[in-house]
C-alpha cells in the first residue's frame, strides 16, 4: 500500500469532522506531531494510518 500523503490524511481527518488535536488523540500522538504530517515535516507512520483508520471505522483507500 502507497503511503498516506499529507493531503489525503487532512482531507479524511476534514471529513471526519475532527479537530487536529481529536485526531492525534485517536493515535497517542501530540497535537504538533499531527500537524508535522499535515505540514508534510514528517513522515506519516503506517501503523498510525492504520489505527487512525480502525478507531474511525474507514477504509484508506491510496489514490492511485
Amino acid at each position: 500500500m502507497p503511503p498516506m500523503r499529507r493531503q489525503q490524511l487532512k482531507a479524511l481527518r476534514e471529513r471526519l469532522g475532527l479537530s487536529i488535536s481529536e485526531a492525534a488523540a485517536q493515535v497517542h500522538v501530540s497535537t504538533r506531531t499531527w500537524e508535522r504530517w499535515e505540514s508534510g515535516d514528517r513522515h506519516i507512520p503506517e501503523t498510525a494510518v492504520h489505527l487512525f483508520s480502525v478507531v474511525n471505522r474507514v477504509k484508506y483507500q491510496p489514490e492511485t
